[in-house]
């Protein structure tokens, strides 16, 4: 009986070809391969504590992004393993990269960046204003929020990020998002910042750290782009493959095949019979 399945997965002779991915986490929890169709339209979402998953890539240096939403193609990349019975099966077998963001959280504000770009930052630091008198400008503000955020570095000295870097502020509950702008205070200059809404919180791109103002602005020009909420955790990891993904080893996937391919040949056999017994070729 080995030699027929061997003879059915052999890969020099008429091998049982499947599609798997496997996923490195740079440090993240394990995902186990996946095996495949021609193509899924999720991928599964990592966790590692302190960061936040920037997505995955085709190359171990991070650069060739598996675009969301986008049909992502199994590479053709050859590979032999050996199942259970000592049979050689050949599969397509392609690796992808999980990139990480540090995260760094206070009470209202969270910081996310590269490695690189807080690798001197130990802690973010929020001081509430409650009175401050805003630098003139022609936006009608009607309400703003100011902080005082700085970066700690482990000597609790004041430092700067190496790079740009993501600024998350808490929006206050009664404020009209469509509204919502971000600026920074300079001396006696107030300066504007690209906005989009995530989740509750408004969000920049910045590098420098000083006094910082989530406000609602009745002249606002355009409304602020909204964009995905930061995933902060998943303890359920409830981001899971499509139905057209199994989670399965090669070995259960091989046996699968078989198994399927039995039930078939018995369902072929027994419509035989019915359509025979129907046309009374058999007396009974």
């Amino acid at each position: 009986m080995d030699d027929v399945r061997c003879s059915l997965t052999d890969a020099t002779s008429n091998p049982f070809e499947a599609r798997y991915i496997d996923f490195v986490t740079n440090g993240g929890n394990k995902i186990d391969r996946l095996a495949v169709g021609l193509n899924i339209e999720k991928l599964p979402i990592p966790e590692k504590s302190g960061y936040v998953f920037d997505g995955w890539y085709y190359d171990i240096n991070l650069t060739n992004k598996v675009i969301d939403n986008d049909t992502f193609k199994v590479e053709e990349k050859k590979e032999t393993i050996y199942n259970e019975n000592g049979c050689a099966v050949v599969i397509s077998l392609t690796r992808l990269y999980a990139k990480w963001l540090k995260v760094i959280e206070k009470d209202n504000i969270l910081l996310v960046g590269t490695d690189e770009n807080l690798l001197d930052v130990e802690q973010v630091v929020e001081e509430k204003i409650d009175n401050i008198e805003l630098p003139k400008t022609g936006d009608e503000i009607s309400k703003f929020q100011a902080y005082d955020v700085y970066l700690l570095n482990k000597s609790n000295l004041k430092v700067q990020p190496s790079g740009i870097i993501k600024l998350y502020i808490k929006i206050p509950k009664e404020y009209d998002l469509n509204k919502v702008h971000v600026y920074r205070v300079d001396g006696d200059t107030l300066i504007s910042y690209d906005t989009f809404i995530s989740g509750e919180y408004a969000l920049i791109e910045t590098d420098h750290f000083s006094t910082y103002v989530v406000a609602e602005v009745d002249n606002l020009v355009s409304k602020p782009e909204i964009v995905e909420p930061i995933l902060l955790e998943n303890k359920d990891n409830d981001v899971l493959p499509t139905e057209n993904v199994v989670v399965e080893n090669p070995d259960t996937g091989m046996f699968a095949f078989f198994v399927g391919s039995f039930v078939v040949i018995i369902m072929v056999i027994a419509l035989i019979f019915m359509y025979l017994f129907s046309n009374k070729f058999y007396k009974i």
